[in-house]
């Protein structure tokens, strides 16, 4: 979904964007899940994959994960870094320095990937167990909620390098408030999946499938709930709560892919792919908007294509982001057959 929705985003013509076409419409809802879900299932893994392990091992996972919320940050700096603008790159008034310095996916998830570490660090006991799951519930809300003191300019007081990571206006495209909540909520439930998993009394997708329709239609009870009631709930059913449609349509999505995880044919290729994730996004960064070299797909068909031109470019892109993604360990594995 990612790389379809960037591909097609870049190069389709501005007069096909047209809200009342049932194509555009369909295209734009995956678009616009994509982010969502994609920190909400990293959030998942990281909180299945911590709520029961300790010891030695644990904290293994957990050296393992500061280290790569680390190299997340880096490699997103990295590819802020355009070759053609690095004349004066350490003055604030060039445009390629401040594009350097504005965050995108990659520094959020690291972050959300350093916190996460890190509090599982503080909180390593076993006893805290549920503690921790109520925890990253709370904190999921509390970041959605700051999204809006954000943006009334809470953090505008910080550096350009600081600020940059809890506001858009020095051109970031992905901030802390609200994607960070993502994760958090992510977290909760893959704790809670982990430790309600082998009960066989529960069917929890039939539970998380249910829980995502009440969080998709929040934001409607709660304006019907104003409508009957009289009360003024001001702008949070349309901007507050929208966040907790979109956790909806993640956990909805996320349960799909767990009933289909129980066919171990199927589920094996996801991992496969799974395990590249890293890999397919710098990739499609390089190939597609030309990160570093400044020179991509994006550039050169910039809002220019038809619907079955973009859809075309964006399976290319697919394809060769994936081929680039596996090459490695192709030749590796060819390697070791022939010695």
């Amino acid at each position: 979904m990612m790389l379809q929705g960037h591909t097609v985003d870049a190069v389709l013509l501005a007069e096909l964007r047209d809200s009342s076409s049932m194509l555009y419409n369909v295209w734009l809802y995956f678009r616009g899940i994509t982010a969502p879900l994609f920190f909400s299932v990293s959030g998942f893994l990281m909180g299945f994959l911590l709520s029961d392990r300790y010891g030695e091992k644990y904290k293994a996972l957990l050296k393992k994960n500061l280290y790569r919320g680390c190299l997340l940050i880096i490699i997103g700096y990295v590819l802020r870094i355009n070759i053609s603008a690095l004349y004066n790159f350490g003055d604030l008034s060039n445009p390629g320095f401040r594009y350097f310095l504005s965050t995108h996916v990659l520094h959020i998830i690291g972050v959300a990937v350093l916190l996460i570490a890190l509090v599982h660090l503080l909180f390593s006991n076993r006893k805290h167990n549920k503690l921790l799951t109520l925890f990253f519930v709370a904190a999921g809300g509390i970041a959605f909620y700051i999204e809006l003191e954000a943006q009334a300019g809470l953090f505008d007081s910080l550096p350009l390098y600081l600020s940059n990571y809890f506001s858009k206006d020095g051109g970031s495209v992905f901030i802390v408030f609200p994607w960070i909540g993502y994760s958090f909520f992510g977290v909760a439930l893959g704790r809670f999946y982990q430790n309600l998993k082998t009960d066989v009394s529960i069917n929890l997708e039939y539970y998380g499938l249910s829980l995502s329709l009440i969080l998709i239609n929040l934001a409607t009870i709660a304006n019907l709930f104003a409508e009957i009631t009289s009360v003024d709930i001001g702008n949070y059913a349309t901007h507050y709560l929208w966040r907790y449609s979109w956790l909806g349509y993640s956990l909805l999505i996320l349960c799909l892919f767990l009933l289909i995880e129980k066919k171990k044919n199927i589920n094996q290729y996801l991992q496969k792919i799974g395990s590249k994730t890293l890999a397919i996004f710098v990739i499609h960064e390089l190939v597609l908007f030309g990160s570093v070299s400044g020179y991509g797909l994006a550039k050169l068909y910039k809002q220019s294509l038809s619907w079955s031109e973009s859809l075309l470019l964006a399976l290319l892109v697919i394809f060769l982001s994936l081929f680039f993604a596996f090459l490695p360990s192709a030749i590796k594995k060819i390697n070791n057959k022939s010695s």
